[in-house]
């Protein structure tokens, strides 16, 4: 779809620079009360829904980003996702991870590449549905990076601003 500021890959692409350009902070501080590792992911989201009645997962998923954003460092894929994930949503989190770590030239964890996190068939997690706006062909937009995992998901869906 083109917009009056270029096609969504040219958007995508755009944020996507900005991020790449902008330095990794230190840190996290010890105090930094952002999500910043999918164990504290899963914290969050056996937190009660906000205020507001948001999802915690949307929340969570939120923060993780917006902090990986700020940080860009490995530690926050130090740790994998915990049983309490589903295996769709566990899978998701790898490939996301995977995808994360390439875009930023860190060093992807072993732990994504193993079986586990790999689907038995092409799904859509529903914790992803939940984030997404109506598509009408979700796997032909998907990532490949998803699709190896069998997970239907893009890497726009990454992108925070």
């Amino acid at each position: 779809m083109q917009s009056g500021f270029g096609s969504r890959k040219q958007q995508d692409d755009f944020i996507w620079a900005l991020h790449l350009a902008q330095p990794p902070n230190p840190g996290p501080p010890p105090n930094y009360r952002g999500v910043t590792d999918f164990e504290q992911l899963a914290t969050f989201i056996g937190q009660e829904p906000d205020d507001f009645g948001h999802p915690s997962w949307v929340n969570g998923w939120s923060s993780f980003l917006h902090s990986f954003f700020f940080f860009k460092q490995v530690s926050f894929f130090s740790k994998r996702p915990l049983a309490l994930f589903t295996l769709e949503e566990q899978a998701f989190l790898a490939a996301s991870a995977e995808i994360l770590c390439n875009r930023f030239s860190l060093p992807v964890p072993d732990w994504v590449s193993e079986p586990c996190y790999v689907l038995p068939e092409l799904s859509a997690p529903e914790a992803w549905l939940r984030l997404q706006s109506a598509i009408e062909d979700p796997a032909a937009t998907a990532h490949p990076t998803y699709l190896k995992h069998n997970v239907i998901a893009r890497d726009r869906d990454l992108l925070v601003l």
